[in-house]
């Protein structure tokens, strides 16, 4: 991190007035970095960043990655929009990288240029427990989600089909993994806003989605939407009967033929997301997203056998993605602290996960089912990207190039 640097940031975020000297350091960072000056001027940068940082409720430390990276890919995705087109901007990164975090701070960016963006992550379309479950006794190798091959393509075919073409409402599927003990789950349950009910039959504890109203209209449900959802989180509810879902005042209720029950709303299963007009871009991001199949001798017993086999079928997904970006740490072990880190604030939040030995058993299965060196070298050598950031242990990003040529930093 430049000190000199940050503090002209500082400058720039406190409102006050720009002297020479402050637009001289961020005039040589711009010349020194990736970004073409006609797409992204500096000007553009400086006003993005002082209007866009309160809005993005990040740390002190990611000034210059605010900088450096998230405004510039902003303003450009902005540009890129323009054309009518959906834009989808693809980010690749090994766990606990920062692609959920770089692609929340594009879409609040994005709104403030006037962007409607949507963020996609490939874990949304991650098959359900049951599925999984299926899968795992066809294939003990994958006996946890995340490889190739855990993933309910179609499902991602779809949603992008629709979101490039289709008509409102859009759906974005999501997935909670935080359900079943950590094991994670996708269900069919919609995120409730104040204008949306939900209704359907409880069997078994558990409560089976068939109608969504928006604003008192029904909206058709999606294919494949997931599981059941279980009603364990709320105390007393009948094990069968039907219900009505609705939001009020930051609380949902449920409404059966015996009463009524109250939750917070942080405390309801992950849903998906409905949308009433078309996004201008989706950030799709995800620690395989982009990768294709290599062309060398994997044994088909080994995980990574598997996942090379299974990456052809994901190309109907990547065929999506206007641009790719790769988030490159300079140590891949990182991702064991990074991930806890994730996990420690989920567990916190109440939300279940797993121990610090099952998260470095989990990180250990992902690098096996995807090796770096295997497959992600060679995309970014093959030049089938169009961005690396390098990034050190604290996300701070070091060189940013393009692969394609171009200026490096």
């Amino acid at each position: 991190m430049d000190p000199r640097l940050q503090e002209c940031l500082q400058t720039a975020i406190g409102g006050r007035d720009l002297g020479p000297e402050v637009w001289g350091v961020l005039g040589e960072a711009t010349r020194s970095d990736c970004w073409e000056a006609e797409t992204t001027p500096i000007e553009s940068r400086v006003e993005l960043l002082t209007a866009g940082w309160p809005r993005l409720n990040a740390p002190p430390s990611a000034l210059e990655a605010a900088w450096r990276l998230w405004v510039p890919l902003a303003l450009d995705i902005d540009r890129r929009c323009r054309s009518g087109t959906l834009f989808c901007q693809g980010i690749l990164g090994p766990q606990g990288s920062g692609k959920s975090t770089l692609a929340g701070a594009l879409t609040v960016l994005l709104a403030h240029l006037g962007q409607r963006a949507v963020d996609l992550s490939i874990d949304d379309l991650y098959l359900t427990a049951s599925e999984r479950r299926r899968l795992r006794t066809e294939r003990p190798a994958l006996r946890w989600r995340g490889p190739p091959g855990t993933h309910d393509v179609a499902l991602g075919v779809r949603t992008l089909e629709a979101l490039r073409s289709g008509q409102a409402p859009f759906w974005l599927p999501r997935f909670d993994k935080a359900a079943g003990g950590g094991e994670g789950d996708r269900h069919a349950w919609v995120e409730l806003r104040p204008e949306i009910t939900l209704t359907g039959p409880v069997r078994a504890g558990h409560f089976f989605l068939e109608r969504c109203r928006v604003q008192g209209l029904d909206l058709p449900l999606p294919e494949n939407m997931g599981s059941p959802v279980p009603l364990d989180f709320l105390d007393g509810v009948p094990a069968d009967g039907w219900a009505v879902w609705s939001r009020e005042e930051g609380e949902a209720r449920l409404q059966m033929a015996e009463g009524v029950w109250s939750v917070a709303v942080d405390g309801l299963p992950v849903g998906w997301q409905v949308l009433t007009a078309r996004p201008d871009a989706v950030i799709f991001e995800g620690w395989c997203v982009g990768v294709r199949p290599v062309l060398r001798e994997l044994s088909e017993e080994d995980l990574a056998g598997q996942s090379n086999r299974e990456l052809a079928a994901y190309e109907a997904l990547w065929e999506f993605l206007d641009q790719l970006l790769v988030l490159k740490p300079g140590d891949l072990d990182w991702s064991r602290q990074w991930r806890w880190t994730a996990e420690r604030e989920r567990i916190g939040r109440g939300q279940g996960g797993m121990s610090a030995a099952e998260i470095a058993r989990f990180v250990e299965y992902f690098q096996h089912a995807l090796p770096w060196a295997t497959f992600v070298e060679p995309l970014i050598a093959s030049g089938r990207c169009d961005l690396v950031v390098e990034i050190d242990a604290e996300h701070n990003p070091g060189r940013i190039w393009r692969p394609g040529g171009g200026l490096e930093r």
